[in-house]
């Protein structure tokens, strides 16, 4: 992306703001100071983590970190207008009010988060005002979303017809990668992860739509083949069925957005959401002064039977305490005599910690 701008027939420097500095940032934050020279660029990198944004920026003379609260309007306001350009990795929840406040000042505006609806009706309002929006520009979504157009546009470019779109996206590390017995690694913002499928699937298959609610996402998966890696297993991914408009393909049957893990993820992670772990909403105090088996102790019911947490833990689950999906379990800790530590303010906060360390 090139902001230089030549006004008067004299460069003038661009300042980007970039909102966040966690898994999903890096790369792109590189990129930026990379070139920062060439295209006389100054980048601000905020974070509610100051050492962290300082990591990144690594003192480059281009780059300024500073500390964060994203729930300071004040702050905001007064970055955004000092801005040309914000890009955005913090939490959805902020991207309706961060487009707002660029359209106040007039502010170019970048985000790899999926379009908050509400964003989506100010499309008059930004059109008006003469300034970007992009949202979904990350890999998923993003790339993929980029991916599919190009192959759209080369099979209605040769007079075809499109009656069934399935994509699959995801992120999983290199098959000689064997770091952890679940295959995965974390590569975008881990509370993201633990959070995953919340907003439960919305598809169409054949003609039909369906709608599956949080407890279903990873209940009702399929196996999926991928060359040079074998089966993986696939789940649907939010909602597939407003994308026939967005790509343009109303004939289209069929209309999946799918993601791929590696086999055992989404059975194990099914158990998380039944046991009501993936929760954010209910504060908890202490829970750093507890183990991680009081803490698992806190889902299950008193009428229970079982000697011990795990048998209960299976039984509440209806597996086997011999079953891949309960070894998986113990391989995150939940049934240890060690204390949680760190801050942790909800129950999602503990599982996010656990996929950092495991």
């Amino acid at each position: 992306m090139n902001f230089y701008r030549t006004i008067t027939g004299k460069s003038e420097m661009k300042n980007v703001l970039i909102l966040g500095a966690g898994q999903s940032a890096p790369h792109l934050i590189s990129y930026m100071l990379e070139h920062a020279e060439k295209y006389d660029w100054f980048v601000t990198l905020c974070d509610m983590n100051y050492e962290l944004a300082k990591e990144r920026i690594k003192n480059h003379p281009r780059g300024k970190a500073m500390e964060l609260d994203a729930n300071n309007e004040e702050v905001r306001n007064s970055l955004i207008e000092k801005s040309d350009i914000v890009i955005n990795f913090l939490a959805p929840m902020f991207q309706y009010p961060l487009v707002n406040e660029c359209l106040k000042y007039g502010k170019n505006f970048v985000s790899a988060s999926y379009e908050d609806p509400k964003v989506a009706a100010l499309n008059k309002e930004i059109k008006e005002k003469g300034i970007i929006v992009l949202n979904e520009m990350g890999l998923d979504p993003g790339i993929d979303h980029m991916s599919a157009m190009k192959l759209i546009h080369e099979i209605k470019n040769n007079g075809g017809k499109i009656t069934s779109f399935i994509s699959y996206g995801s992120a999983l590390p290199a098959p000689e990668v064997k770091s952890n017995p679940l295959g995965y690694c974390m590569t975008w913002n881990p509370r993201n992860v633990a959070l995953a499928g919340q907003a439960g699937a919305h598809y169409l298959q054949n003609g039909v739509q369906k709608i599956l609610s949080y407890n279903q996402v990873f209940a009702r998966t399929w196996d999926y083949e991928v060359d040079g890696l074998g089966i993986l297993e696939a789940y649907s991914n939010r909602d597939s069925v407003v994308y026939k408009d967005i790509f343009e393909i109303p004939e289209t049957e069929t209309m999946i957005r799918a993601t791929l893990r590696n086999p055992g993820w989404c059975s194990t992670w099914n158990q998380i959401v039944k046991l009501g772990m993936a929760n954010e909403s209910m504060r908890v105090t202490n829970l750093a002064e507890k183990t991680y088996a009081e803490f698992t102790e806190m889902f299950l019911p008193d009428i229970l039977k079982g000697k011990n947490i795990i048998e209960r833990t299976a039984g509440f689950l209806g597996i086997k305490e011999t079953s891949k999906e309960m070894e998986n379990l113990k391989y995150f800790g939940l049934f240890s005599d060690e204390k949680i530590g760190g801050n942790p303010k909800c129950a999602n906060d503990v599982l996010t910690q656990i996929l950092i360390n495991k």
